[in-house]
């Protein structure tokens, strides 16, 4: 009888530590990461922080390739299906409460707009994410020396933030550093406007 009773107790012991363990929170919305990227609900700044809506986390993130800035997250499908609610606002980038930049969120591998300051973009040929320095690829314009001095002045401005990013995830085990095989992107007819943005520090 004491035999059965024990077996009893261990069953139902077993079976409240399963229950118990299915109620812990998901590290992928409480996580222990510092990396923080939010946006606006309705601004293109950062006007009022107590409106942004959290994009991802560094939970959400695989690894971060220093070289080509390419982010690869956990899920890149799940990811691109929630940007575009926030498509044409700028998306901010934290680590805890401290802000780093802002750039500009891109989805479109066709548009003909134009920005030379930092974009978080989304090729959807590749389903992959970088930081780009703009959009779309300049590389065959006429202009594109020109074009390509700005955005440099323009990613040099968020240097010092860019390289506390980067050790944060190094930090948290997220860092790689290799060259990647270029890929030629759509070509893009320059458009006739130049839409200037303010994606940069604030």
């Amino acid at each position: 009888m004491k035999k059965v009773i024990l077996l009893f107790t261990a069953t139902v012991c077993m079976t409240l530590s399963g229950c118990n363990k299915s109620d812990e929170p998901d590290n992928s919305t409480t996580g222990s990461s510092k990396i923080i990227a939010k946006t606006s609900q309705s601004e293109t700044t950062r006007s009022d922080e107590n409106k942004e809506s959290v994009v991802f986390t560094g939970d959400n993130i695989l690894w971060v390739n220093e070289s080509s800035k390419e982010i690869r997250f956990t899920d890149n499908m799940a990811i691109s299906t929630k940007i575009p609610l926030f498509h044409g606002r700028s998306i901010n980038f934290y680590i805890g409460d401290e802000f780093l930049f802002s750039s500009l969120i891109y989805i479109n591998d066709f548009s003909s707009y134009l920005t030379n300051s930092p974009v978080f973009y989304y090729s959807v040929m590749e389903n992959k994410f970088y930081i780009k320095d703009g959009y779309p690829n300049i590389r065959n314009w006429s202009n594109s020396e020109d074009l390509q001095r700005v955005r440099d002045e323009n990613m040099k401005k968020i240097e010092p933030e860019w390289n506390k990013f980067i050790q944060q995830v190094k930090a948290e085990g997220k860092y790689k550093n290799e060259q990647e095989t270029p890929v030629i992107e759509p070509p893009v007819t320059p458009p006739v406007v130049v839409t200037p943005t303010d994606s940069l520090r604030n």
